[in-house]
């Protein structure tokens, strides 16, 4: 590894100004040693911002003395991140290995079947919009390149990519026309051919997930995934894991069955197209006989009754849910045909999936336990799986061997808690932390005004008091983090009134993008940054000297329905959810939000908390210990 990493290696060779790293050099050793481990199967891999991790595993992989043959599956949390890793990281690394083995790296970005222009939905969109006429002319330009993946172009609008787009319940699959020919389908169909695979979080749920109820696999066979940005995993497993019941869902419904009887079916023999269009017609008239706007009624009441709130009482809605299997039911065994066997037309596929996934959510609803979550929001019905651990465990017993890596992955030093809402067997893995290179004990101070408390009545007064200190012994550049939106926008005048004179004053609102005012505030030489912790504490690149200011702890909201689900699961297995997950949650938050302080080995700051009790209780030092070593100052 120090081939690799040492100050002759190979990255030194291709990177200007590169710097010899230990952390980075020993957690590729300790990468390189578990890949070698023929019974311990997951590596939890906590590095500081710095670091260098996705150089770590991914040239480990590709140069160390183990027997993990390729291609390697590398997944991120957001297509923004995966788009970085693909476009930045991987292309490093393809010279480096170009250099050293004088072979060319083959490497490619995947996602899911939304993020490919559908050829179908494309050629059949008539009556475009004029304000899509740029954007359709694109589109058609860029779809005679023979280079172009369907992915789509930044400067498309995303109104008209969602009309020539579709999900994977609306694909018919094979039976599509286009199927030779889509984008996805040959994106998906050569991705063996690859060494490294770059997916996201939202993918690897979908192919765990079908995999699991259908055998079907959408990422290839491969002997490692890495996990970067593990804790936010739980995150998109649940979003994947969660579904609406509302008026619309059957208004959907009733529209797709009505255009299956106008519209000419495709895919069907000659012949065949009138005893279909009857049989659909049957199923079509058997869903209008049975009485939905009961149930629609009866949903939206109970949407309204609990909204924001966990639906607590027993739901008898069986009725419907074998209502609508018989429509179902109906459907799928009218249409079949065909000598090699029973198979649909596409278009009637794409209504079978639907209503099965109907009928799968009416189910959770009738079935109510301890790991499904219902709730009212805005006038529809959630429901989510909430214990991620018990749908993942299986996962971690695959035959192969998973990395999961993030700056903030340990609680107070541990991997326990990451561990147990992954439900990964710990008997089976093994981690460490790895320090960067960046010295916060002489780069930074942590300032936490002790007597300061968010419960006081002058709290308002005492932030203000806080950023004003800050920024008189501090540095030009200041961003400030609240947790409420209530709060920023009451301070936020105030910051004005007192600085607009001498600093550029930026606030996060829905006219300016996120990239707007990092801009912004990179270019700016005095400059003030008002934003959201939970938008601008993660993911937020700024080098160069700053003022970190955390408004507050930001504590997951009491009454989220979500969180109350899981702290109910918590309790009744006699644990405290406090200490399980509401404090481990804030430290990994708080964690991501002091690291945008320093993103170099020559930045300076201050990062001030104004929330004493991180000093005052005996929670707080769990938090404490999940941050770099600094020194604390406790009055301003």
């Amino acid at each position: 590894m120090r081939e690799v990493f040492g100050e002759e290696g190979l990255l030194a060779e291709q990177i200007d100004g590169y710097e010899k790293r230990e952390g980075q050099i020993k957690m590729a050793n300790d990468l390189n040693d578990f890949l070698k481990d023929e019974v311990i199967n997951t590596y939890l891999a906590e590095g500081e911002v710095g670091l260098g991790k996705s150089m770590a595993y991914l040239l480990t992989v590709l140069f160390g003395d183990h027997e993990i043959d390729p291609p390697l599956i590398v997944s991120s949390s957001s297509i923004t991140l995966q788009n970085q890793l693909f476009e930045k990281d991987l292309k490093d690394v393809s010279e480096i290995y170009k250099e050293a083995t004088g072979k060319k790296l083959r490497y490619t970005s995947f996602k899911g079947i939304s993020n490919y222009v559908c050829l179908k939905e494309f050629e059949q969109l008539v009556n475009i919009p004029d304000e899509f006429e740029k954007d359709h002319s694109l589109i058609e330009e860029l779809c005679e390149n023979a280079d172009y993946d369907g992915s789509k172009p930044d400067e498309i609008n995303y109104g008209f990519w969602k009309l020539i787009t579709c999900s994977s319940t609306e694909c018919p699959g094979k039976k599509c026309g286009y199927y030779q020919a889509c984008y996805y389908r040959q994106k998906r169909r050569n991705l063996s051919e690859y060494d490294i695979i770059v997916v996201n979080h939202s993918l690897l749920a979908a192919h765990y997930y079908i995999q699991g109820v259908a055998g079907v696999d959408i990422l290839p066979d491969s002997d490692c995934w890495v996990i970067d940005e593990a804790h936010k995993l739980e995150e998109f497993v649940i979003g994947f894991f969660t579904k609406s019941l509302s008026k619309n869902v059957f208004s959907r419904l009733s529209t797709k069955m009505s255009n299956l009887l106008e519209s000419p079916l495709e895919d069907v023999p000659d012949g065949d197209d009138i005893r279909i269009k009857n049989a659909i017609g049957r199923a079509y008239e058997r869903y209008e006989e049975l009485n939905f706007g009961i149930l629609i009624s009866r949903l939206e009441r109970l949407a309204q009754k609990y909204d924001d709130k966990l639906i607590n009482e027993e739901i008898d809605i069986q009725e419907w849910v074998n209502d609508l299997f018989e429509v179902q039911t109906t459907l799928e065994s009218a249409v079949h045909y065909g000598l090699d066997g029973p198979e649909m037309p596409s278009d009637v596929t794409m209504v079978h999936r639907y209503i099965e996934d109907i009928v799968t959510r009416l189910d959770w609803l009738n079935n109510l336990n301890e790991n499904i979550a219902a709730f009212g929001d805005r006038g529809r019905i959630k429901l989510s799986k909430i214990n991620v651990s018990e749908i993942l465990k299986d996962l971690w017993k695959e035959e192969r061997k998973y990395i999961l890596t993030s700056a903030t992955l340990a609680v107070n030093k541990k991997f326990d808690f990451i561990a147990d809402r992954l439900g990964i067997d710990k008997d089976f893995a093994r981690g460490d932390i790895y320090q960067s290179s960046f010295d916060y004990k002489n780069q930074a101070k942590l300032v936490i005004p002790k007597n300061f408390s968010p419960k006081d009545d002058n709290f308002n007064e005492e932030v203000l008091e806080g950023i004003d200190k800050i920024i008189e012994k501090g540095f030009n550049k200041t961003l400030v983090m609240f947790t409420s939106y209530r709060q920023m926008n009451e301070l936020l005048p105030k910051i004005k009134m007192k600085y607009c004179s001498d600093h550029l004053i930026l606030s996060q609102s829905k006219n300016h993008s996120k990239g707007f005012l990092l801009r912004k505030f990179r270019e700016a030489e005095k400059v003030i940054l008002i934003a959201q912790a939970a938008s601008f504490g993660t993911g937020v690149d700024i080098k160069g000297d700053k003022n970190i200011v955390l408004v507050k702890l930001n504590f997951d909201r009491p009454n989220d329905p979500l969180f109350k689900a899981q702290s109910d699961l918590i309790e009744a297995e006699g644990k405290s959810p406090f200490f399980k997950l509401s404090i481990p949650n804030v430290s990994i938050r708080t964690k991501q939000q002091v690291g945008r302080a320093v993103r170099s080995t020559t930045d300076r700051s201050i990062i001030g908390i104004m929330d004493g009790r991180l000093l005052k209780s005996n929670w707080g030092r769990v938090i404490l210990n999940s941050l770099p070593a600094m020194k604390i100052y406790d009055k301003l």
